[in-house]
């Protein structure tokens, strides 16, 4: 009988006829027993029923319409399973006749009072083009199977934005979505509100109002509840749901084989042309996106993935965050309440979809899907008079979700910290390092403050007037960034200095090891142990390996003492503080090497007059951490807690016990000194140490990169009593490094050099133990920054060792060894 009545529908639209609904009713239930969820599923496979909000979960309503010839089978089946029902909507025509604009009044112009045509639609996005053509251009995405264009816009005020995709109209019936989404788009170009401006314009917007146009038009034409695309399958069915249809988990869960089911997945994953030609689109942009956003109706809900599983993704605390807070900002304008959680939790399981395609395939941090209004009074037909309305709250949640970026900063952290968690390697695509040169006291602090944000990494700090700064910037925060350059008082010139990370990372990572201990390419810890325990082995008589202490997960922290004569003066000197430093350890032991080595007459007298402690290696833990899992990794590697997640490390040169201070509070932070001096026990471990020596020394070197060369104190600018001859010498000694590679330096103290910093280890050991000191910074100038290629080691190890000659040539006429 089903398909005799179907077969007569078939037939009476394909001669121009109306699909009409007189006296369908809609019935809202709530099964509150698995048998009745059951039953309930089978009523929704064998076709026969509508469900307007799918059978989910116990105890939670469906709404379910009925053809009238279908009410007694209807009735029968509720007194068998016992569950009661409520007349949610009483003749369905009715109410499509009420909520659809009659061709004769329809508006002349694009309004947001009524819904809009396919064509209407398109050619708004035509004028706005015209009307914005530095800003709006039409993007084609692909074609329809009846061959309609799939057109969208990109939206673009600045040049380098990164990308929120908005995605409207995947089933056709909900007309609030496509309405919604021409809302949000127009305000985006004409709103005056300060924080839709900002939004508008710290991002590029790829904006798509309808991505099942074949079904769209059929809503208008034929059918107002028509959901899927309109692809035959067989004699009777057309059309699979193209939000079942994509290319992630397709057809696992919630979607249907049968093809005249309105949850039917297609016959393949992407056997759809339309979820095909958008998805081939997606993935051209994916890199330049870190939103996604889609609009269905009904139900008013935020939902964030999986539509798979129940599992809770492991950011899942961070996405409700923001959900909550979005739905929040929703609520204030009309009491509009809303609800948030992931798909297959908070409503069904639904696989194929295209939000979980973006997260799954792309891993895009920010995916949300929003039921909008409203929650069954009209279903799929909310009357026109209420676009605007939906248009505006949902335009306050969005910016509550972009711009809350301190839970959105946490959600990608998280993600960042889960993965590597897996034995994933940290990559940096897309990050770039902008260098700017702040000229006026006010963009310099502007900067410095800058340094808390997370997301943004500081890889030359704002130090002093018209020296140049280099920031490497998330992709997910450069809206941030560009925002902050523009409200900075007085424009602040900025420029690319490394495009693409990741990319400079790839060029300079050894792809295969050396089979030797070599100074032409960087080792690995356990490579640059074993050859101090070689060294010591070959040179029993001068060199002795010692182990300082043991780090947070239990590593060596070793280094040598070599010594070719007895109670000579002793130089100590410091490495791989900072483990993405790679430079440092490497120049560490090509001075080891030369010191043994080396038939250079000043260098073998200043071998063989000096004890020298060295140790590559202050941070073992980190330098491991950047080449088994994050390149750029600065700290150590202890865990610390934060609300909700997990943060590793401190700065081990802000935890020395030494005018300590905690310049930042948050434990993610890169400059996060340790909750306590010497809370790290490494700095603890290498104090003691070092106080065990302290008398021996006349001298501590520490090698710390980038680009300078500078003395105490690190806390303050002020010149202690022997500033002018610390000076002095430094002037030698950068002279000496010039002479062979033309490398420039400079010299100071680093409070006047680059910034007051505490808790340093050289401010450390000059307050307390009083010895002269010599702090390293060594090249380049930023062309690689912290990712200095392996050739570079033997230039900057060649004139580094001849600072070290003039260093202690001229520390010599100064009485510094008085002391020993």
């Amino acid at each position: 009988m089903w398909k005799i009545i179907m077969l007569c529908a078939i037939v009476g639209l394909t001669v121009g006829q109306k699909a009409l609904y007189d006296n369908y009713k809609v019935f809202r239930m709530i099964p509150t027993t698995k048998t009745q969820l059951e039953i309930l599923h089978e009523m929704e496979n064998d076709g026969a029923f509508s469900f307007w909000d799918s059978p989910s979960i116990v105890n939670k309503h469906v709404d379910l319409m009925v053809a009238p010839h279908k009410l007694p089978e209807f009735y029968e089946k509720m007194a068998e399973i016992r569950i009661p029902y409520q007349m949610h909507i009483d003749d369905v025509q009715k109410l499509i006749d009420e909520t659809t604009p009659k061709t004769q009044t329809r508006s002349k112009s694009f309004d947001f009072i009524s819904y809009h045509t396919l064509d209407d639609i398109y050619k708004n996005l035509d004028d706005l083009a015209e009307q914005y053509p530095d800003k709006v251009q039409t993007v084609v995405a692909g074609k329809t199977y009846e061959g309609r264009e799939i057109k969208g816009v990109k939206v673009s005020f600045k040049a380098d934005n990164h990308g929120i995709f908005i995605e409207g109209g995947i089933h056709a019936r909900e007309w609030i979505s496509p309405a919604t989404t021409m809302y949000i788009l127009h305000q985006l170009l004409t709103s005056n509100d300060t924080d839709v401006r900002a939004l508008a314009e710290s991002h590029d917007w790829y904006i798509f109002p309808s991505f099942n146009p074949d079904g769209y038009v059929y809503t208008h034409t034929t059918n107002r509840l028509w959901r899927k695309t309109r692809k035959p399958y067989g004699l009777f069915c057309k059309g699979s749901d193209p939000n079942r249809n994509w290319g992630y988990r397709w057809n696992t869960g919630g979607s249907s084989n049968n093809p005249c089911s309105e949850t039917f997945a297609g016959s393949a994953p992407f056997s759809c042309i339309e979820t095909k030609s958008v998805s081939e689109y997606i993935k051209s942009i994916s890199d330049r996106c870190y939103a996604y956003i889609s609009f269905h109706s009904y139900s008013q809900l935020l939902l964030f993935p999986y539509g798979h599983t129940r599992d809770h993704l492991e950011n899942y605390d961070d996405l409700y965050a923001i959900g909550k807070k979005s739905i929040t900002a929703l609520k204030q304008r009309y009491g509009t309440s809303y609800k948030t959680g992931n798909i297959a939790e908070t409503i069904y399981t639904a696989t194929g979809s295209s939000m979980d395609y973006v997260k799954g395939t792309f891993g895009t941090p920010i995916t949300y899907t929003y039921e909008l209004r409203d929650t069954g009074r009209y279903g799929f037909l909310l009357p026109p008079a209420q676009i605007i309305p939906t248009g505006e709250e949902t335009m306050d949640s969005l910016v509550a979700i972009i711009l809350h970026r301190i839970i959105m900063w946490k959600i990608i952290a998280l993600c960042a910290f889960v993965g590597l968690a897996a034995g994933q390697k940290a990559r940096y695509d897309k990050y770039k390092v902008y260098r700017m040169i702040p000229t006026t006291q006010t963009q310099l602090e502007i900067l410095r403050q800058m340094e808390n944000i997370d997301g943004f990494s500081f890889w030359d700090f704002p130090s002093i007037v018209n020296k140049h700064v280099d920031l490497m910037v998330a992709p997910h925060k450069l809206p941030e960034f560009f925002e902050k350059m523009h409200d900075i008082p007085i424009y602040l010139p900025y420029r690319f200095h490394i495009y693409d990370v990741q990319k400079l990372i790839d060029e300079t990572t050894p792809k295969t090891r050396s089979k030797s201990f070599d100074l032409t390419s960087y080792h690995t810890l356990d490579e640059i142990y074993k050859n101090m325990d070689v060294l010591a082995e070959q040179y029993p008589d001068k060199v002795q390996t010692v182990v300082a202490g043991k780090t947070y997960e239990g590593r060596k922290i070793k280094g040598v003492k070599v010594s070719f004569k007895a109670n000579k003066p002793g130089i100590f000197i410091e490495g791989g503080t900072y483990p993405r430093e790679w430079i440092l350890p490497a120049i560490t032991m090509y001075i080891l090497h030369q010191l043994l080595t080396s038939n250079n007459t000043d260098v073998r007298a200043l071998a063989e007059n000096h004890d020298w402690y060295i140790f590559p290696l202050f941070n073992p833990d980190g330098y491991v951490y950047t080449h088994t899992t994050n390149r750029i990794w600065r700290k150590t590697r202890e865990p610390h807690r934060l609300s909700l997640i997990y943060c590793r490390g401190s700065d081990l040169n802000r935890n020395w016990g030494y005018r300590w201070k905690n310049f930042s509070s948050s434990p993610c932070s890169e400059i996060y000194a340790g909750n306590a001096p010497f809370s790290c026990i490494e700095a603890k471990s290498m104090s003691e140490y070092i106080r065990s020596i302290s008398e021996e020394l006349v001298a501590y070197l520490a090698f710390q990169g980038y680009s300078q060369l500078m003395f105490p104190y690190d806390y303050t600018a002020q010149h202690f009593a022997d500033y002018n001859n610390s000076y002095a010498i430094g002037t030698k000694l950068i002279t000496a490094i010039k002479q062979r590679h033309g490398t420039t330096y400079k010299t100071r103290n680093v409070a006047e050099m680059i910034y007051m910093n505490s808790g340093s280890s050289t401010d450390y050991v000059k307050g307390i133990y009083d010895i002269p000191i010599i702090y390293i910074y060594l090249r380049d100038q930023g062309n690689y920054g912290f990712l200095l290629p392996p050739e570079q080691i033997i230039p900057t190890g060649e004139e580094t060792m001849d600072s070290l000659v003039a260093m202690f040539k001229g520390a010599k006429g100064r009485e510094y060894y008085k002391k020993i």
